[in-house]
């Protein structure tokens, strides 16, 4: 949704949808550690935050009505894959540091 609305040339989405991103990310990464590791559960949780991004955001910053054409999956996967590595990072050195 942010190149979407990058390409939109919307900077107030973009940072609106960023923010959300991000705080939602880190809430539920601190929700889920509490837990067992589950796939049901994240896939809810994943669920319930894509909810607002279609039917807030996209209503406000997009509209609706606006056709969508699939785009290449290449940028925001090599971006999804840089911040797992990042998150990786971080974990294992935790995970060290407790040894």
């Amino acid at each position: 949704m942010f190149l979407n609305l990058r390409k939109l040339k919307n900077k107030h989405g973009q940072i609106i949808v960023a923010i959300y991103s991000i705080l939602y990310g880190v809430i539920t990464w601190s929700i889920l550690t509490q837990f067992e590791r589950n796939t049901i559960l994240t896939m809810v949780v994943s669920m319930i935050g894509s909810f607002p991004l279609y039917n807030y955001f996209w209503a406000k910053y997009i509209d609706k009505n606006t056709e969508y054409r699939a785009k290449s999956i290449v940028i925001p996967l090599v971006i999804a894959l840089v911040i797992f590595g990042l998150i990786m990072i971080v974990v294992v050195n935790n995970i060290e540091s407790f040894k």
